[in-house]
């Protein structure tokens, strides 16, 4: 799909969904929680919270030398994945007010009720 994007809106830039990048590593995630009391409010608040890239890779960096995950998997994933889906990066991006799923949904379901002909559509 990221190949795709670019090919056919090529002054876009695709994201990630944060609920689905967390949903990705959940499984592991859970594992780490357990074994680490407070990980998962710190890790939300962390990818949720910092201002800047900066901001967010020193508090990155802290939490993994705090809990000790820097080698987990879900953690390199998370990591590698970031600039498509942490805030942080994505500020300077004019998103439509779309952060998630559920707000690409509201969006697409206003444009077909508001631009599209249903007709149209199904040709």
């Amino acid at each position: 799909m990221a190949a795709a994007i670019s090919r056919v809106f090529p002054n876009t830039q695709h994201r990630l969904c944060q609920w689905h990048m967390i949903k990705k590593y959940r499984d592991e995630l859970k594992k780490l929680y357990k074994e680490h009391e407070g990980l998962k409010i710190k890790l939300l608040t962390v990818i949720n919270h910092p201002l800047t890239p900066i901001e967010f890779e020193a508090a990155w960096s802290e939490l993994l030398t705090e809990y000790g995950i820097g080698e987990n998997d879900a953690i390199k994933g998370i990591w590698e994945s970031r600039h498509l889906w942490v805030s942080a990066y994505l500020k300077p991006l004019y998103c439509g007010r779309m952060t998630s799923t559920q707000g690409s949904k509201s969006v697409n379901k206003a444009v077909k009720k508001g631009f599209c002909n249903e007709e149209d559509m199904h040709e």
